[in-house]
């Protein structure tokens, strides 16, 4: 099973594990099947709920044989860092009362180390790169393509600190490439939160593509950095809520009724779950959530497969600029606005507000930066805003330069745009929606189907 998550094949770990788990195991073999499928759990599945209960199961083998050792001590641990990941606090506080001191030493070990940790940014930029490079070196060819992905965008981030952006460009656009097909072969066996977890966990290799683009001077690695970011609008935005439209449509229009009936059943497992994970502080209980949480498993695993038989409901994440380029005609303009500054998202006053245009007749996106997204959002929220020439030309009118000769402009909006009627803005005199077709999108991966 650990051999079939490092080559990347999650949906046949799990089915191995499903089997191993099922089996008469002594107290010994369930102790490493059990806490090899927490980790499994954590790593690949993104689930810390399954993680905590799994790494329980385990610890419990070892309490019914042997009594409390190092292990079980161990297990506990691990449980109550997955139950703090899951935000239950009451399960961590089971958990930790169990394991008090193993848990103060282990936090004492990690207090120290991180003391003794404190190097500039671009030492730490070197030993992860020389790291990165290496393992890929050794590991490459067996890794899944998730975990490649994972390592191309650190790698990539790596060269970026180190001021190194032509590696850092060369190393951007793979990753872009093989995150699309790793994220579309992860998330047809996930369930919503496991997906959502697992893009949270990607998200900051995305957030260092965007400052890698935001830093970048040379003319041709921004060419070639447009249009990486016009791809990673098209794969970012929407995602999940896209993903869980899309599975929900291969079950509304199967005509299989077990398999509806099925995936009612893991709805109402999943509820029953959430119900007893919020007051799971007793053995009875905790036992009663690992095997339903196992049933779960299997019945989710078995659904997502019959799923992918019928549809790939992944399809909506292949598409990139060029398959948009494809869909338009040639008085067409596709736009995808993005707000693009550092990754601390929670930031956005220094943050640049960039448009990235395509036409039929152009050889890949282009750039257009709007302004400060804090000044924009100044402007546009006064009360006066749509019929003010100058907050209309603010938004448009750099972008007015490639609208000669249109006549319909497909455009996808970002943060504050979301919000507020861009369409309408007064553009030379007159609402832009006037002068030409305006069709606002969750994206312009629309366009392709």
């Amino acid at each position: 099973a650990n051999w079939q998550a490092i080559k990347g094949n999650i949906e046949r770990a799990r089915e191995i594990y499903s089997r191993l788990l099922k089996m008469d195991l002594t107290p010994e073999e369930k102790k490493i099947a059990e806490s090899s499928y927490a980790l499994f759990c954590y790593e690949y599945l993104k689930d810390p709920y399954s993680s905590a209960e799994h790494y329980i199961a385990a610890s419990d083998a070892i309490l019914y044989s042997s009594g409390k050792d190092d292990d079980y001590n161990r297990f506990v641990y691990m449980a109550y860092l997955s139950y703090k990941l899951a935000q239950n606090p009451v399960m961590a506080e089971n958990c930790r009362l169990r394991a008090q001191e193993y848990i103060d030493n282990q936090e004492n070990k990690n207090a120290e180390k991180k003391n003794n940790q404190i190097k500039s940014i671009e030492e730490i930029a070197d030993e992860h790169l020389r790291f990165n490079l290496d393992y890929l070196a050794m590991r490459g060819k067996y890794i899944g393509e998730m975990e490649y992905a994972t390592m191309l965008g650190s790698i990539s981030g790596c060269y970026s600190e180190k001021g190194d952006f032509e590696n850092a460009v060369n190393y951007a656009e793979k990753y872009i490439v093989i995150l699309r097909n790793a994220l579309r072969g992860q998330f047809r066996t996930m369930d919503y939160n496991q997906r959502k977890a697992l893009w949270k966990e990607e998200k900051f290799n995305i957030e260092n593509v965007k400052e890698l683009f935001a830093i970048v001077k040379e003319s041709e690695h921004k060419a070639r950095m447009s249009a990486l970011m016009f791809d990673l609008q098209l794969l970012s935005k929407g995602i999940l809520l896209n993903s869980a439209i899309s599975f929900s449509n291969v079950i509304d229009k199967s005509k299989d009724a077990q398999l509806k009936s099925d995936y009612a059943l893991i709805i109402s497992l999943q509820e029953d779950l959430e119900t007893l994970r919020k007051k799971g502080d007793s053995e009875t209980i905790q036992s009663t959530i690992i095997e339903k949480s196992k049933s779960l498993e299997d019945l989710q695993l078995s659904v997502y497969q019959r799923c992918a038989e019928i549809a790939d409901y992944t399809d909506y994440m292949s598409y990139n600029w060029q398959d948009v380029q494809k869909s338009l005609k040639n008085t067409d303009v596709a736009i995808e606005f993005a707000l693009i500054g550092g990754p601390d998202e929670l930031i956005d006053f220094d943050k640049v507000m960039r448009a990235f245009i395509l036409t039929k007749e152009m050889k890949q996106p282009i750039c257009v930066s709007i302004g400060k997204y804090d000044n924009l959002r100044k402007i546009l929220i006064t009360d006066d805003a749509i019929n003010n020439s100058n907050v209309g030309n603010a938004v448009w009118g750099e972008i007015t330069t490639y609208l000669r000769g249109k006549k319909r402009i497909f455009f996808s909006a970002d943060k504050l745009f979301n919000n507020i009627g861009i369409e309408y803005l007064n553009v030379n005199g007159k609402s832009l929606c006037e002068q030409y077709e305006m069709y606002r999108l969750s994206s312009t991966k629309e366009l392709c189907v």
